[in-house]
């Protein structure tokens, strides 16, 4: 990895917070955390494979692992904070559960989902139609009219010119489509914060199932918030992120 994989502001002394994006998208989804959350923190934002500037690395659970790695290596980190939302939550929470001595704590960002849902191969097979015909009403620039049509531009043009991968989307798919996280959870000792969009429907869904897995986790709903939270409501999904960091011990 080199710089052009990941944005990196904030002091160089101060404690470490990485954002992983979700999937289909890439690291210029963060542009609201990164400006708020670097006044106290330096926070590091990669591209996850299949995604962004690695969009030609196949996705893997395996290789997002060596991306968080590679990052905390390179900006000269032991340890972060990780704050991931959707694919990037499950990304944070799997390596948590390798590497604890690398992760201060977890924001499980909409992925409250435990991933043993009967709809999850109707997504995978979604995915795969995507990826071989979605250019009829899926095409990038359709997502593109989609994601102006609801932000800011000045928040989602990043985003857009940065690139829609359907190819990681669907890789990220059958990745999930074997990865249960309630086994990574219980494995998880550092602390938790489970933040959800009120709306999102599939990670409210799993909200019990994931306490019960971590007990020692805080849940915390985002009014009005859909499924990216971060993005729907940036001030009050910034102000848990810096609440939960300030009460731990990074």
């Amino acid at each position: 990895m080199t710089i052009e994989s990941y944005d990196i502001v904030g002091s160089a002394h101060a404690p470490v917070i990485m954002l992983l994006h979700g999937g289909l998208v890439s690291r210029k989804m963060w542009p609201l955390q990164m400006l708020e959350l670097s006044r106290s923190y330096r926070v590091c934002a990669p591209d996850l494979p299949g995604h962004g500037t690695q969009r030609h690395t196949r996705f893997t659970f395996e290789a997002a692992t060596k991306t968080i790695q590679r990052t905390l290596v390179e900006i000269g980190a032991k340890r972060a904070l990780l704050v991931g939302l959707s694919l990037g939550g499950y990304c944070a929470l799997n390596f948590a559960a390798r590497f604890p001595e690398a992760v201060s704590g977890l924001v499980l960002a909409d992925c409250s989902d435990p991933l043993d849902q009967w709809y999850l191969p109707l997504e995978v097979a979604f995915a795969d139609w995507l990826v071989r015909f979605g250019r009829f009403g899926y095409s990038p620039a359709a997502v593109a009219r989609m994601l102006r049509g609801a932000y800011d531009p000045r928040i989602v043009e990043p985003l857009i010119e940065a690139g829609i991968s359907w190819q990681g989307y669907r890789q990220a798919a059958h990745a999930l489509a074997g990865y249960r996280p309630l086994a990574d959870l219980r494995r998880v000792s550092a602390p938790i914060l489970i933040l959800n969009g009120e709306y999102d429907l599939s990670a409210r869904a799993g909200e019990r199932a994931f306490l019960a897995a971590a007990p020692h986790a805080k849940l915390k709903i985002i009014p009005w918030a859909k499924h990216a939270s971060n993005l729907d409501r940036p001030a009050p999904f910034n102000a848990a992120v810096l609440g939960f960091a300030r009460n731990i011990s990074l």
